[in-house]
C-alpha cells in the first residue's frame, strides 16, 4: 500500500497525532528486520467519494539529504508520494522557530533532489490549541503571507481546522497528474525450490515486490506488534534466503520491499546480526 500524501516536518511537529486523528491508524509493523524507522500508513476517508493514503514520514532533521539521522531512508519514502503536507509546530514547544523549521525542511528536500524540492506542498501550522501558538500566530502567518504562501491552521489534538485542510488535500490531489512510470531493466527472478517459488521483482527505482504464496500467508498470520512473532518471521526470511535474493537483485538499504499487503524497508544486515 503506497501513500499519495506524505506528512513531513521536524520531530514532534505532531505528524503521528494528525495521522491518528484523521485515520485511526496505528504503526503497520514494529521493529522488523527490514526496517529502521518506518512510515505509518493510514487511509483518510475525506468524504463519501474521496479517500487517500497518508504516510507519517519519520521526522526529518538537518543533514537528512546526506543521510544524517537515517535521512536517506526517510527521503526515499517521500519520493513515492504525490503531495506533501508540511506540518509545522506553531507553538514551538521545544524552543524551535517555526519559520526556521520550515526553511530547513525545504532545504533538505531540495538538496536531496530538485524534483523533490519542487514537489507540491500544503503548509499546515499545528498546535493552535496551545497558548504559545496563539502568541506566535500573527508573526508566523504574516511571514508566510508575505512569501505568497497559503497556510492552514489546525490542532491535531482537538481536530480544529480539519475540514478546510482535507478539502485542500483532495483538491490538490485531483490536479496533480500521476507520476510517469520509470523504465528499468527486466525483473530478476529467483526460484528457491521447485515447490516453493519466490520471485523478486523491481517495481520502481527504489521498490521491490516479493511474490511467494508461502510468505504472503505468513505475513497475514504474523502479528508484527509482538517481538516473538517478528523474530519467527525474520527467521523464516533468513532461512529461505529472501534477504540474500534481494541483495543479489540490487536492493539497497532504505528500499521498499512489499510482501502481500505489507510494505517493509530493506536494511542490509550481517548474517550474525540480531533484529
Amino acid at each position: 500500500m503506497l501513500a499519495s500524501v506524505g506528512l513531513v516536518g521536524y520531530p514532534n511537529a505532531g505528524k503521528s497525532t494528525l495521522l491518528t486523528a484523521l485515520t485511526a491508524a496505528r504503526p503497520k509493523i514494529a521493529d522488523y528486520p527490514f526496517t529502521t524507522l518506518t512510515p505509518n500508513l493510514g487511509v483518510v476517508e475525506a468524504d463519501e467519494e474521496n479517500s487517500f493514503i497518508m504516510a507519517d514520514i519519520p521526522g526529518l532533521i538537518e543533514g537528512a539529504h546526506v543521510g544524517v539521522g537515517l535521512g536517506h531512508d526517510f527521503l526515499r519514502h517521500i519520493e513515492r508520494t504525490k503531495l506533501l503536507v508540511h506540518l509545522i509546530d506553531l507553538a514551538a514547544v521545544d524552543g524551535r522557530n517555526p519559520i526556521s523549521d520550515y526553511l530547513s525542511i525545504c532545504q533538505e528536500l531540495s538538496l536531496y533532489s530538485e524534483e523533490l524540492g519542487n514537489r507540491p506542498q500544503i503548509i499546515v501550522l499545528n498546535k493552535i490549541d496551545l497558548p504559545a501558538a496563539e502568541e506566535n500566530y500573527q508573526d508566523v502567518v504574516s511571514w508566510f503571507t508575505k512569501e505568497g504562501k497559503k497556510c492552514f491552521i489546525i490542532s491535531a489534538m482537538t481536530r480544529q481546522g480539519f475540514e478546510p485542510l482535507l478539502k485542500e488535500i483532495i483538491g490538490s490531489l485531483a490536479q496533480i497528474p500521476d507520476m510517469p512510470p520509470l523504465i528499468f531493466t527486466p525483473a530478476a527472478e529467483f526460484v528457491f525450490d521447485e515447490e516453493r517459488e519466490i520471485i523478486i521483482e523491481r517495481s520502481s527505482e527504489t521498490s521491490w515486490v516479493v511474490k511467494s504464496k508461502r510468505l504472503e500467508r505468513h505475513v497475514v498470520m504474523t502479528d508484527f506488534s509482538r517481538s516473538g512473532s517478528v523474530k519467527r518471521f525474520q527467521g523464516l526470511m533468513r532461512k529461505i534466503g529472501v534477504d540474500q535474493m534481494l541483495r543479489e537483485a540490487g536492493a539497497m538499504p532504505g528500499h521498499s520491499v512489499i510482501i502481500g499487503e505489507v510494505e517493509f524497508v530493506f536494511a542490509d544486515y550481517d548474517d550474525d546480526s540480531e533484529f
